[in-house]
């Protein structure tokens, strides 16, 4: 027989089975001390708030401009560098193989 724990929420004083709080090893029973549904409505409260908002805003408007790399230009380019060091690799003169643990005495 399993023995369900119940922990009491401290955010909205709810009492739930300890499958309804997230971990959190910090804490001695290692169980956030708030449940699931109040993290995600804390969550969902700042990401709504104006100023969060304008910050994410602002951090996609600069970071946007980065060139893209999974444009066809840009895997063509891709593609052409590494036919090309193939190439270059394969007019090299070949190395001697050298065993680096080995110790010459």
């Amino acid at each position: 027989m399993t023995l369900i724990k119940i922990k009491r929420c401290t955010e909205c004083d709810g009492t739930y089975p300890n499958v309804k709080f997230g971990v959190r090893k910090a804490s001695p029973d290692g169980l956030n001390a708030r449940c699931k549904s109040c993290i995600n409505a804390m969550h969902l409260a700042r990401s709504t708030r104006p100023e969060v908002q304008a910050a994410k805003r602002r951090y996609f408007r600069l970071h946007r401009a980065r060139p893209c790399y999974s444009t066809p230009a840009a895997i063509e380019a891709r593609r052409d560098y590494h036919r090309g060091w193939k190439r270059r690799r394969a007019t090299r003169p070949a190395r001697e193989a050298t065993n680096s643990k080995a110790v010459s005495v």
